[in-house]
């Protein structure tokens, strides 16, 4: 048996410093295997720092830990290198979208940050395999175009990337996550299979209600238990506490960052 520590959705720039502190700190007195972060590091609009600040965090408190990772799309959020400001419409003073080098520079900082801290970031690392469980995935992005008319997201992103900024990310996550999938050897294929992301490709009767909009592919979560047989889906993005079956997440909110510890273990084991 294996036992991760999931957390998500901490939110360093809303959620104040000194409680990612408080939960780093509660974190390193437990017994666990592997520490598993479900993105959105930041609370703001300057993804790569927010982001290295908590794990330079999290990893003071837990400096030996197996940290595994993907990101989540407050993480990709970034302004433009100009420090010109304009106003809106409104009369608000608000930053230019940033262009698409920011973008590039932003996550090229996020992987430095994560290779500097020993942190296992499974959309360029490929699988990460501890005893017989192996956690593979991709950060993913939104299923539901129109999650555009509900999210604060194309103010930091660039935009029209390849003429469709959403359906470039989205291509992009699919892409990464075949590859990934490519990589499973089938010694892995039988061991306990995790499929990691920031959005939740399990639906639930509990507290979904903006499940369509807050989503990646159910269709994806489907195939992933019937091709591969996975049964533990660790997610984030939806600030809900699930523990199980199938879909865990933590429930971390704002100024409120939370984790739980799932033990994952063979069939046999748990029947």
């Amino acid at each position: 048996m294996i036992k991760v520590l999931q957390t998500s959705d901490t939110h360093e720039g809303i959620t104040k410093r000194k409680h990612i502190e408080n939960l780093s700190r509660d974190i390193s007195q437990e017994d666990f295997d592997i520490l598993l972060h479900n993105g959105d590091y930041a609370g703001g609009s300057l993804g790569y720092k927010l982001l290295r600040s908590t794990v330079q965090i999290l990893r003071k408190h837990n400096p030996d830990k197996p940290f595994v990772t993907v990101i989540g799309n407050h993480d990709y959020w970034c302004r433009t290198r100009s420090t010109k400001q304009h106003t809106d419409k409104y009369g608000t003073r608000a930053f230019r979208n940033p262009k698409r080098d920011d973008y590039d520079q932003n996550y090229a900082e996020i992987c430095k940050t994560f290779k500097d801290n020993n942190v296992h970031f499974l959309d360029e690392d490929g699988p990460f395999r501890l005893g017989g469980c192996v956690l593979f995935g991709h950060s993913g992005w939104y299923h539901n175009p129109g999650v555009v008319t509900v999210s604060n997201d194309f103010k930091f992103l660039p935009l029209l990337v390849e003429g469709d900024t959403q359906r470039w990310l989205q291509k992009k996550a699919q892409d990464g996550l075949y590859r990934n999938i490519d990589l499973l050897t089938e010694a892995d294929k039988q061991k306990v299979l995790c499929y990691v992301s920031h959005f939740p490709v399990i639906k639930t009767e509990e507290n979904d209600h903006m499940f369509d909009l807050l989503s990646g592919s159910v269709a994806l979560g489907e195939w992933l238990q019937e091709d591969f047989g996975v049964r533990y889906f660790f997610c984030g993005h939806a600030h809900q506490l699930h523990k199980g079956p199938l879909r865990y997440e933590s429930g971390s909110d704002y100024n409120e960052p939370a984790y739980h510890i799932v033990e994952v273990s063979s069939p046999e084991k748990t029947l």
